[in-house]
């Protein structure tokens, strides 16, 4: 069974995101955040992410979206490695949240752990939990002014994902990709970039191979596959 976390949010807690990047690391566990506002496609995007990595890739999920613990997170395909942080804010989970779910995982049976949570308050930077790299979805039909409403995330982010790209004929951003590209080109030149469809597919290959090739960068995993 799916645990559950409550936890108030506690003061600095910078000890503990190193202590979570060692825990991490000495288990071989690559850790992506997720984060996006409601209908972004997160939980599409798990599932289908799920199930083109396993079995190959054991997958575990820490879900810190406020209020909200949907039975499509609890019947996740991840071997019950499935924590929900509960909280009562609409802040972004912090450190010592994740460490505390850290506990109710078996670190020894994961290759991959998702942070999946909401989007931050447009002023607010994603922050740094422990995890390798932080992935934020936009939404092909939430227009294009959301990468400016949502600015400080997406110059924090390491991939930017517009989702839900097979709404090409009805959402501004879906019809103008060149558009979105720019826009957030325009706040982080660095990130990766992804156009992808979960309910479809298209896309898809091009994100399980960006996962992919970053787990295969960490020796444990290797070493895991490959005997």
């Amino acid at each position: 069974m799916a645990a559950v976390l409550t936890r108030k949010q506690l003061g600095d807690a910078d000890p503990i995101v190193k202590l979570n990047r060692t825990l991490l690391a000495n288990h071989g566990i690559v850790a992506v955040s997720v984060a996006g506002g409601a209908s972004s496609g997160k939980t599409s995007l798990l599932e289908a992410t799920i199930d083109g990595l396993r079995p190959e890739v054991r997958i575990g999920v820490i879900t810190c979206d406020a209020g909200t613990y949907h039975d499509r997170d609890r019947k996740m395909k991840c071997d019950n490695q499935v924590v929900h942080v509960d909280r009562d804010c609409p802040t972004m989970p912090d450190s010592v949240q994740i460490y505390d779910a850290l506990q109710c995982l078996d670190l020894n049976r994961l290759d991959l752990l998702f942070i999946k949570s909401g989007a931050a308050t447009a002023d607010c930077s994603l922050p740094d939990l422990g995890q390798d790299a932080s992935v934020v979805l936009l939404s092909a039909d939430g227009g294009l002014d959301q990468i400016e409403r949502q600015s400080e995330i997406v110059r924090s982010a390491d991939v930017v994902i517009l989702s839900k790209a097979d709404l090409f004929e009805t959402a501004d951003c879906a019809r103008n990709p060149a558009a979105f590209q720019t826009g957030v080109r325009h706040l982080n030149d660095r990130a990766e970039l992804f156009e992808l469809s979960a309910l479809k597919g298209s896309g898809m290959i091009h994100w399980l191979n960006w996962l992919q090739s970053n787990i295969r960068k960490c020796p444990s995993t290797v070493s895991h596959w490959f005997g």
